[in-house]
C-alpha cells in the first residue's frame, strides 16, 4: 500500500526560511508565556494535597467548591473525573495542617509541660505532611498525659487510626502492631513516642462532611501529599532530566553522524519542548511529573524521526556527491515521508484513544503527546534538516577561508 508515490518531490527545503521564521516566532512566544503568566504547576512541583473522593448522587462541582470555601480552602480546585458520577479530584495548596509558628508553639508547650522528663534536644520531629509527630524524652512518660498535652498545644490528634506502627507492648518487650493515636516506638531504651495527627486530607474530609452531610461524602479512594520542599526538588530534577536527555542525544548524533548534524537535532528538540509547554500554559493545563514524562517521551519520539531522515541523508550524500546538500536533504525527506506519516498516524490513533477515554493525569499525558507528535514530526523536516544545511554552509566557509 502506497499513499505517497516513490517519485514524489515536494520542495521542503525551498520554503525552509519561511517555516524556520514561523517556528522561531512560536518558540519566542512560548518562552514569553513561560515567564508570564507562567506554567500552572501541579502539586508535584508546588506541594499540596490531592484527594480522589466519591460523593453521593446529586453533588456537583459548585457544591463541593462552596463546601471547601466554607471550610477555609478558598483556592481549592475541584475536577469531575470524566464520566464517573459523583467522583471528584480535589486539590488544595496546603500539605501540612500545622504552620511553622504553630509547630514552635507546640514544642514550647511540650517542653514546659514535661520539664521534669525533658524532651531530648532536636527530637521534636513533625512530618512534612503534618500527620505524624515524634517526640523523644529522657525517660518514660504517661501516654495519656502526652496526648492531652499535644491536644492542649492545638494539634489535632486522630481519634482512630487504620495504619499500624511497630511498637512495644505494656509489658515492655515484644514488638506489636499499634493503631492507637499515640504509640511508644522501638527501641525501648530511647523513650520515643509517635502521635498520629489529623492531616490536611482529614481536615478537608471533615469540612466536606460537615457542610454536605456525613452520608454524602465517601472515604477517599486516594490521597497524595507533597511538601513544598520536595516539590521544589522535583521541579529542578525534572529540568535536569530534560537537559541530560538532550545532552546525551546531542552526543549520540555527533558520534553516529557528524558534528554538523547534532546542533540541528538539539535545537529541534528545544523547539518541540518549548512549544508543547507554551501550549500547556496557553490552555492552563497543569504541568506535573506526568507531563515531564510525556516531554521525555516526545524527545525520544522526535529524535527517532530525525535519525531516520538523517540516515537517509547520509546515504544520499554518498550516492549523490555532485548534488548540493539542500537537494540531497529534499530527496531524503521525500523518500522517508511515507514512513513518517504512517508512524505518526499510527501513534496518534493510540494517543487520541487515551486522550478521549482517559482521565486526570493520563489525559494530560495524552494531550502533551498529541502536541509532541505533531510538532516533533514537523521539526524533523523543517527545523533539524534546514539547520544542518546552515551549519554545513558555515563549516564550508571556514574551510575555504582557512
Amino acid at each position: 500500500m502506497q499513499l505517497i508515490r516513490p517519485d514524489t518531490n515536494f520542495d521542503f527545503m525551498g520554503r525552509r526560511g519561511l517555516f524556520c521564521t514561523a517556528s522561531g516566532i512560536a518558540v519566542l512566544a512560548s518562552w514569553v508565556l513561560l515567564v508570564y503568566p507562567g506554567p500552572k504547576y501541579g502539586i508535584d512541583f508546588t506541594g499540596g494535597t490531592q484527594m480522589h473522593v466519591p460523593f453521593g448522587k446529586g453533588i456537583d462541582t459548585g457544591q463541593v467548591r462552596a463546601a471547601l470555601a466554607k471550610s477555609g480552602y478558598h483556592n481549592a480546585e475541584v475536577v469531575a473525573l470524566g464520566k464517573r458520577q459523583g467522583e471528584f479530584l480535589i486539590t488544595v495548596q496546603e500539605s501540612s495542617p500545622v504552620s511553622e509558628q504553630e509547630e514552635r508553639q507546640a514544642r514550647a508547650r511540650l517542653v514546659k509541660e514535661f520539664a521534669d522528663q525533658g524532651i531530648v534536644e532536636d527530637s521534636f520531629d513533625l512530618s512534612e505532611s503534618g500527620d505524624r509527630l515524634q517526640v523523644r524524652f529522657t525517660e518514660e512518660v504517661d501516654v495519656a498525659r502526652l496526648e492531652k498535652a499535644i491536644r492542649d498545644a492545638g494539634l489535632l490528634v486522630r481519634e482512630h487510626t487504620d495504619d499500624e506502627v511497630a511498637s512495644s507492648n505494656e509489658d515492655g518487650g515484644q514488638q506489636e502492631a499499634c493503631t492507637a493515636p499515640i504509640c511508644r516506638l522501638l527501641p525501648l531504651n530511647e523513650y520515643k513516642y509517635e502521635a498520629r495527627l489529623v492531616g490536611v486530607g482529614g481536615q478537608v474530609l471533615q469540612g466536606l462532611r460537615r457542610e454536605l452531610s456525613e452520608d454524602r461524602v465517601g472515604d477517599p479512594l486516594r490521597t497524595i501529599y507533597v511538601g513544598p520542599k520536595v516539590g521544589e526538588q522535583l521541579k529542578w530534577q525534572a529540568i535536569k532530566a530534560l537537559l541530560y536527555a538532550m545532552g546525551f542525544i546531542m552526543l549520540y548524533i555527533a558520534v553516529r553522524f557528524d558534528l554538523r548534524f547534532a546542533p540541528g537535532a538539539i535545537i529541534a528538540l528545544f523547539h518541540d519542548v518549548s512549544i508543547t509547554l507554551g501550549i500547556f500554559v496557553l490552555t492552563r493545563n497543569e504541568v506535573s511529573l506526568t507531563v515531564v514524562a510525556a516531554l521525555l517521551t516526545i524527545v525520544g519520539y522526535s529524535i527517532n524521526d530525525t535519525v531516520v531522515i538523517y540516515d537517509r541523508i547520509r546515504e544520499n550524500m554518498q550516492k549523490l556527491r555532485e548534488r548540493e546538500l539542500p537537494l540531497v536533504m529534499n530527496k531524503a525527506i521525500n523518500e522517508t515521508l511515507s514512513r513518517t506519516i504512517f508512524t505518526s498516524v499510527a501513534t496518534m490513533l493510540a494517543i487520541v484513544a487515551i486522550f478521549v477515554f482517559g482521565g486526570g493525569q493520563i489525559r494530560d499525558f495524552a494531550f502533551a503527546m498529541i502536541i509532541g507528535i505533531v510538532v516533533g514530526t514537523y521539526s524533523s523536516i523543517y527545523i533539524a534538516s534546514p539547520l544542518t544545511v546552515v551549519i554545513d554552509q558555515l563549516f564550508s566557509r571556514r574551510q575555504v577561508a582557512g
